[in-house]
Formats: structure tokens, C-alpha cells, sequence
């Protein structure tokens, strides 16, 4: 079962200006390192504001976001992107990433 918020197209938008601070996690199902962060950005989803989006399904925003690779997370303040990370991360670099991004 999954808690994580999936966003698309139409509720991308929406979701990036839901919070002060958020992330996306820029993925595809076909992604093994997409596929073994899935657990981890399931679990900060419950405490942190995380979505996911498939990138074969949403190509223009990966493109308008600079994503050429994944997985990448790109953290969003107000609106606007401020940070990506792109790779295998561990919930406690994501944390840090939250912690800067919302003092």
C-alpha cells in the first residue's frame, strides 16, 4: 500500500505550491535505483511533504526541471525549484536537505 501523493501534468503545480517547502521524486517504474529509493521516499512521505511523478508519463516537467536522470528529487521552496539531488540517498540526507530548506 502506498501513502506517497503521486502527481502528474495536472496536479503538479498544485502540489509544488501545497507547502512552503516540498519535494518530487522524478522516477519511472522501469528504474532499478528508482525502485529501491521507492521505500524510502514512502517513509518520509508520511512526515515530509514528497511526491512522486513518472517521468515517462510526464516528460515535459522533467524537462522544464532539468531532470535528465534518476533518480533525482528536486526539493521546491515557494514555488520555485531551490535543489536537486539525484541518485541513491538515505532518509537522513533528505531530512537535512527539508531542515535547511524550511529555516
Amino acid at each position: 500500500m502506498t501513502h506517497m501523493k503521486e502527481v502528474d501534468e495536472k496536479s503538479f503545480v498544485e502540489f509544488v505550491n501545497s507547502n512552503n517547502v516540498v519535494a518530487v521524486a522524478f522516477s519511472a517504474p522501469w528504474c532499478m535505483p528508482c525502485n529501491m529509493m521507492k521505500p524510502v521516499f514512502e517513509k518520509l512521505s508520511l512526515t515530509q511533504p514528497i511526491a512522486k511523478l513518472n517521468i515517462d508519463q510526464c516528460a515535459n516537467l522533467a524537462k522544464e526541471n532539468g531532470v535528465s536522470t534518476i533518480p533525482t528529487l528536486v526539493f521546491f521552496k515557494a514555488g520555485k525549484a531551490v535543489k536537486k539531488m539525484t541518485g541513491i540517498l538515505n532518509a537522513q540526507q533528505i531530512n537535512l536537505v527539508f531542515a535547511e530548506l524550511k529555516d
